[in-house]
């Protein structure tokens, strides 16, 4: 699927579990629709648990190589480690529109974390009560944008 639209917003849920059976460990949902069908089959085999190991190098954005950048802007980032939560638990449908919800009683786990990206000069602050922050690289305090589904202006 390819997404276009230049001037909305997109609600994204990634469900990734590799204990499932082939064909069902990564699934994702677009504006609460979904799941949709993946376009590959490279699906990880086993347990593969890579985000959570220490010696790989942990990217938003693109891949640890700086590759397959992702081109648009982020409102909030949500990682709950150890839950596959349905879209519903931080968005729901409003008049044809859906709009994103307080994310309250996310179970984060020991690695997860809440990025709302609010304070300029700490865009990486994790507010899910568990301190894993991240460190911004490659722009500036500049980059912020106040005009988002979550603390918009407008």
């Amino acid at each position: 699927n390819y997404y276009r639209d230049t001037t909305g917003w997109y609600h994204i849920v990634m469900r990734h579990d590799t204990s499932q059976s082939s064909g069902n460990k990564i699934k994702y949902y677009v504006n609460g629709d979904g799941p949709k069908t993946r376009t590959t089959t490279n699906e990880p085999s086993g347990n593969l648990d890579r985000f959570h190991a220490t010696e790989d190098v942990h990217s938003i954005g693109s891949n640890s190589n700086a590759y397959y950048g992702f081109d648009g802007y982020m409102a909030e980032f949500i990682y709950a480690d150890g839950q596959s939560y349905a879209p519903t638990q931080f968005g729901e449908s409003k008049n044809g529109v859906w709009k994103p919800i307080d994310p309250s009683g996310t179970t984060f786990g020991n690695e997860g974390f809440h990025l709302k990206f609010q304070d300029s000069s700490d865009l990486g602050n994790d507010s899910s009560g568990n301190n894993n922050d991240w460190t911004s690289a490659n722009f500036g305090t500049d980059h912020q944008v106040l005009d988002s589904p979550t603390i918009g202006t407008g």
